[in-house]
């Protein structure tokens, strides 16, 4: 685990074995993503900071806490957290012991849900716009359009030319969306990603701006173990964009076209969460699987 200066730390300062969780049938992406946010201290915090009226929430706590105890080689059953999920998430989870097997899933999957889920859960409740609230939006609507209009007129996909507009416009965006999509999951995991494209026709510059909570970056394709910086300069590199992933233009009325992009991490989560891609795709061969792992940054 690393904090936000990438500095290693462990995970726990105990050499025992912690407690684990038992495997109830196909429940190993459930359980590796509560071993991970087991040992996250800031999501550990807000999970005690929060009412536990709702059963996912009050069932994640006692779970965690259960993992986080000190006595070695316990089994922690996960039995009541599961069919918590399996209510709410019947696609992923099913209930044990019931007439419904488990099947295997996607354990970044199912986190991307989890967070999802927390979200809906303890996003705070506006109050209704004031005026003062309401004119601030309109104006930084106001202005993220124009800089928009002033961005497209940028003469290539080199970050110097563009810089300074680029990262007003990614804080104004950054503020709209947490105008109303305030959590305290948010204010753990939530990142963006600043996508700049370049139309090869006309040369018209685009912005887009995502958000996430896991991030998905590209698996180097060497046969020695890459390391993680290699995956994140990988995403940040330049990429022809043709054949399967062109884009749409004016230009073309709105037609796909042969194009540029760059895709720059414009805020960094507390808790940054990666995801390595999992395939590839060759038009001659078809697709071809790739190892997915999850790293958790603090």
């Amino acid at each position: 685990m690393l904090d936000q200066q990438w500095q290693l730390h462990p995970s726990s300062t105990s050499s025992s074995t912690p407690p684990g969780l038992v495997n109830l049938g196909n429940t190993c992406f459930v359980n590796v993503v509560l071993q991970c946010l087991t040992w996250v201290p800031s999501f550990i915090d807000l999970l005690r900071s929060e009412p536990g009226g709702n059963d996912v929430v009050s069932t994640l706590q006692r779970t965690l806490e259960q993992c986080r105890g000190d006595i070695i080689g316990q089994r922690v059953d996960p039995t009541p957290l599961l069919q918590a999920l399996a209510g709410q998430a019947s696609h992923l989870v099913k209930p044990p012991k019931g007439l419904t097997s488990q099947g295997q899933q996607d354990a970044a999957e199912f986190l991307l849900w989890l967070l999802d889920h927390l979200h809906t859960i303890f996003i705070t409740r506006q109050e209704a716009e004031s005026d003062d609230q309401k004119r601030h939006r309109e104006e930084l609507l106001k202005t993220l359009g124009a800089n928009r209009l002033a961005f497209s007129e940028a003469k290539s996909l080199h970050l110097s030319s563009y810089q300074n507009c680029l990262t007003a416009m990614s804080e104004m965006d950054w503020e709209l969306h947490l105008l109303k999509n305030s959590s305290s999951i948010y204010s753990q995991f939530l990142g963006q990603v600043t996508e700049v494209r370049e139309c090869q026709g006309c040369k018209t510059m685009s912005v887009n701006f995502e958000y996430f909570t896991v991030l998905p970056v590209p698996v180097v394709t060497h046969d020695t173990i890459g390391s993680l910086e290699e995956c994140l300069s990988l995403f940040a590199q330049e990429e022809k964009m043709d054949k399967t992933n062109m884009i749409r233009c004016s230009c073309a009325e709105l037609k796909f076209v042969a194009g540029k992009r760059i895709a720059l991490l414009s805020h960094y989560p507390r808790n940054l969460i990666l995801a390595l891609k999992r395939f590839s795709y060759d038009v001659a061969r078809g697709p071809s699987s790739r190892t997915m792992l999850l790293y958790l940054y603090l």
